[in-house]
């Protein structure tokens, strides 16, 4: 399926981050790849209305504020994503994006998004070049099976474990930006697929809901 990709870049992290960006694209080449720091939000949706089922990824910075290029700057929080991503699909690779009802995840999903998947904790990313490839390759199977039309939050997450299967006969110490963190590939692994969350609407948006006259 045709997606929209959205690289929100703006420091050292989000940076670090367009290694996977580039295996996206390589892999299954976007409609558009917007990378900036503020990329427009109205063109952002003008492409994703061109696609067949409204398909879009974002990679960048996270919180329940909003997704942004750093962590002072947001580029949309749950109102501006409902709008920008209107009845679209949206997988937010950010950290603690989706989790409960107050999670960006689910205020987005009532703002207009009709599918968000995010995570509910830390995502992580590598400094060295070869293990920032390693977790892009697992961080992406899952992004490729939503683009692909997955939603399911358990076969999201089993596709991830199946992913970092292949590379834990080595389990080793990985290196991330900031030098301060230090975690084994499994548990990283492990943190991808388990925090893996799934915000779907239920319930008719209020426009849907009213009566004709």
């Amino acid at each position: 399926m045709s997606y929209v990709l959205v690289h929100l870049r703006g420091d050292e992290n989000t940076r670090a981050a367009g290694h996977l960006v580039d295996h996206l694209e390589q892999t299954r080449a976007p409609i558009r790849r917007f990378q900036d720091e503020q990329p427009p939000h109205d063109e952002v949706t003008s492409t994703l209305s061109s696609t067949p089922v409204r398909t879009a990824v974002c990679v960048s910075h996270g919180s329940p504020r909003g997704l942004g290029s750093t962590r002072q700057h947001i580029w949309a929080d749950a109102h501006r994503l409902g709008a920008t991503f209107v009845e679209g699909r949206l997988y937010a690779y950010a950290c603690s994006t989706a989790g409960d009802i107050e999670s960006l995840g689910a205020k987005a999903v009532a703002s207009g998004v009709s599918v968000f998947v995010g995570h509910d904790g830390v995502v992580h990313a590598p400094r060295p070049d070869h293990e920032q490839q390693m977790v892009s390759a697992v961080a992406s199977a899952a992004i490729l099976a939503f683009i692909d039309g997955e939603e399911d939050e358990r076969r999201l997450s089993q596709i991830v474990v199946d992913a970092g299967d292949g590379y834990v006969d080595e389990d080793i110490v990985l290196d991330f930006t900031g030098g301060s963190t230090w975690l084994s590939q499994s548990t990283l692994f492990d943190r991808l697929a388990f925090s893996l969350r799934v915000h779907r609407r239920t319930e008719p948006t209020p426009s849907e809901s009213a009566p004709l006259t």
